[in-house]
C-alpha cells in the first residue's frame, strides 16, 4: 500500500487470485506472475 490506497491493492490482489497469479515474497519486494496455461 506504499504506492497506492489499501482498496486498490486489495481490488490488484482479488484480480490477480481471480486469474490464479502465484505470489512470492522477497523481503520488502514482491514478484507475481501468471500461472502457465495448461495445453
Amino acid at each position: 500500500t506504499a504506492f497506492s490506497g489499501y482498496d486498490e491493492v486489495m481490488t490488484a490482489y482479488r484480480e490477480a487470485v481471480q486469474h490464479r497469479y502465484r505470489f512470492f515474497s522477497f523481503g520488502d519486494a514482491m514478484l507475481l506472475y501468471k500461472k502457465a496455461e495448461m495445453p
